[in-house]
């Protein structure tokens, strides 16, 4: 057998491999048989094919983040604050809190271990601090809009010579998400796609006035493109967007 035939076996195996464990067929005598059985023609091209849509539909369900995702995503244990009377079923949020770049930069960091400790465990559903409580409404420039791994518009937000980061999730992720927060966040990427759409206008070099509204969130100060060095604060997720030029 020549080099690329062992090549493209190999492959064929790994694939047979991933379906079996997808489907929930691991025990080593039904993976023989499967082996045994998948290699007849043409069955092997169709389980080539339904192999790669599994593993493709894999990633697209776990494409989203996972450290305090619950937090990021409104679907943690503490979501009842920003309802009023706390009850999420009315699906009426409470008011924005005006706010700054510069007076979310100077919010106290909320936990006992220090911001660039990475090694130190979060509590993925709670939050903590009173800027995690709160919706909160600013005017920002985005002077830079990225793509992350997870899914997340990563906005670079300036105002004066302050920065900080917001983040507006995919569709996906905030499946689970409470109403109206779900809709909100679709709306908000929607328009900004909508923004970027127009003539002229560039993701990588964007200078976009707008007013913003979304949930305070603590991350480690990762020297991520924009972040708040003293304790990592976004808005996240950003939940309305109004272009105000």
């Amino acid at each position: 057998m020549n080099s690329d035939a062992s090549v493209r076996r190999g492959v064929f195996l790994l694939q047979i491999r991933i379906l079996v464990i997808l489907c929930g067929r691991s025990t080593r005598d039904s993976f023989k048989h499967e082996v045994k059985y998948m290699m007849s023609i043409p069955t092997r091209f169709i389980v080539l094919a339904v192999s790669c849509l599994l593993m493709s539909a894999a990633q697209t369900a776990f494409g989203c983040g996972e450290e305090r995702w619950a937090v990021k995503m409104v679907q943690d244990d503490h979501r009842k604050y920003f309802y009023v009377g706390k009850k999420v079923s009315s699906g009426e949020l409470v008011p924005a809190v005006d706010t700054t770049v510069a007076k979310l930069s100077k919010e106290p960091w909320p936990f006992e271990w220090k911001p660039r400790q990475f090694s130190q465990p979060w509590a993925d559903h709670l939050r903590a601090g009173t800027a995690e409580f709160t919706i909160w409404q600013l005017t920002a420039t985005i002077i830079e809009k990225r793509n992350e791994d997870d899914g997340d518009y990563h906005l670079v937000l300036k105002s004066g010579k302050k920065k900080m980061i917001g983040e507006i999730p995919s569709d996906e992720c905030v499946e689970d998400s409470p109403r109206p927060i779900k809709a909100m966040v679709r709306k908000a990427r929607s328009d900004l796609d909508a923004y970027l759409a127009l003539p002229g206008n560039s993701a990588s070099h964007m200078n976009a006035r707008v007013r913003l509204t979304g949930i305070g969130f603590f991350d480690r100060v990762h020297g991520g493109v924009g972040q708040v060095k003293k304790n990592g604060i976004e808005l996240h997720p950003i939940i309305k967007i109004e272009f105000l030029d």
